[in-house]
């Protein structure tokens, strides 16, 4: 069948792209907007087959100097990589158009599982395998930058949850015991969860700003979450837990006044028991518990100065964008003084509640920077994720395809050598900072 290379309308793209089982928030009409801010200029291109467009990609084209670009479409293009004629077809006409364009290489990193994996990373026996079409994009002029925990402009391995129609419940009855508790005690103790406005957005920034330094890595400027917020519209949302401190302290003094009156109740045994030493053991915890409920509630009332005048303080906040399969978790943090409240545990529980109440397929956790040694610092990012059930989501990760060999030779040493040792020295940064915790 004749097949014919041709520029989109962003209708005709945005119109294949939902439809896409490899859709993805990056390759829409929206991101391009966003980025245009950046100084990125937006093409829409793809494939038709008669009357139907059977392949599309937003392409992003980043100025350089000397009159030259790079292409890059994110998570794209969106295609049927199976299909090699089709790919070989695209492939052919794309490097035409980069080349047209002064674009010295075209940069991919689609979404497609490489291996499928379990929750541990493990590859499963009879899982899904792509390997076929690494070795067909390498056959077509690709250099492939391997399998990078780390390095990527796009993770290359995130957590996902398959929500697969499953209800709240049998999702809550599959988290970890530990992730189980704490939410339950989150809603015991008044955290709540409520959708941000973008007049608020100043506070979800102090927020960033807040989780940045603690953890040690740069924050985006406000004018950055403003802009992503109008370009990306309704499919972004911020949500805000807060905690009704008044309600918190009427939780701990009523918590105390149940062991006030156990080991009243205790003491009262003690007198008549001739085998004292079990009961004293008994007083001896519930005086333990009095004094953790006291220890609370003092840093309770101190916490009453930085919340508002009914009481209710903030916790974390966490941004999400949604296309029409699945919401990604995108940036998100929260004050460690309050640490105690859990607020990343109920932040998720809700988007997770959302997206299976709406027929989502995936909830996607994002980037994990290792899943495997448990004493590397970035451990406990994916140990979080792991809690909520899901698996480790591997994919094919980012190719280049060289039009200029000299020019990108000059972009190599000129742009991509610096960011890498930048990253090195952000990597040492963030693991001394959490060494020091």
């Amino acid at each position: 069948m004749t097949k014919t290379f041709i520029t989109l309308t962003p209708e005709e793209f945005d119109t294949f792209a939902r439809k896409s089982p490899i859709s993805h928030f990056q390759q829409t009409t929206a991101w391009a907007n966003l980025k245009a801010i950046n100084g990125w200029k937006a093409h829409f291109v793809g494939v038709k087959e008669k009357d139907t467009i059977v392949a599309a990609s937003l392409i992003l084209e980043k100025p350089l100097p000397l009159g030259r670009s790079m292409f890059y479409a994110p998570r794209g293009p969106l295609l049927d990589y199976k299909n090699k004629s089709l790919l070989e077809f695209f492939v052919k006409n794309i490097k035409a158009y980069a080349k047209q364009h002064h674009a010295i290489f075209f940069k991919i990193d689609p979404e497609i599982v490489n291996i499928e994996r379990d929750q541990d990373g493990n590859p499963l026996k009879d899982g899904e395998n792509n390997s076929d079409i690494v070795t067909s994009l390498k056959k077509l002029g690709f250099k492939h930058h391997g399998f990078n925990i780390e390095g990527n402009i796009a993770p290359q391995y995130t957590f996902v949850l398959n929500l697969n129609g499953r209800t709240e419940d049998e999702l809550f009855a599959n988290f970890d015991g530990n992730h189980r508790t704490k939410l339950r005690k989150n809603e015991k103790n008044h955290v709540a969860i409520r959708k941000m406005t973008f007049e608020e957005l100043s506070i979800y920034k102090d927020i960033t700003t807040h989780t940045a330094d603690r953890r040690g890595f740069e924050d985006r400027p406000l004018s950055y979450y403003q802009e992503m917020w109008k370009a990306l519209g309704d499919n972004l949302v911020i949500y805000l837990a807060t905690v009704d401190l008044n309600q918190y302290i009427d939780t701990i003094n009523a918590e105390k006044a149940s062991k006030d009156a156990e080991k009243a109740n205790l003491e009262k045994l003690l007198e008549k028991a001739s085998h004292k030493e079990k009961i004293e053991r008994k007083i001896a915890n519930v005086d333990k518990d009095l004094a953790e409920l006291e220890k609370r509630l003092k840093h309770t009332k101190n916490c009453l100065k930085s919340a508002d005048k009914d009481g209710i303080l903030n916790l974390g906040a966490s941004m999400f964008v949604k296309t029409d399969r699945e919401i990604t978790s995108l940036f998100g943090g929260a004050y460690g003084e309050y640490r105690e409240f859990n607020a990343a545990y109920s932040l998720n529980w809700e988007i997770i509640k959302f997206a299976a109440k709406n027929g989502y397929q995936k909830y996607n956790f994002y980037g994990i920077s290792e899943f495997k040694d448990p004493k590397s610092p970035t451990y406990g990012l994916y140990y979080f994720k792991r809690g909520f059930g899901g698996q480790v989501e591997e994919y094919i990760g980012e190719f280049d395809l060289v039009v200029s060999k000299f020019w990108y030779l000059g972009y190599k040493l000129a742009y991509e050598l610096p960011k890498s040792i930048r990253r090195h020295k952000n990597n040492r940064k963030y693991a001394q900072s959490t060494k020091k915790k």
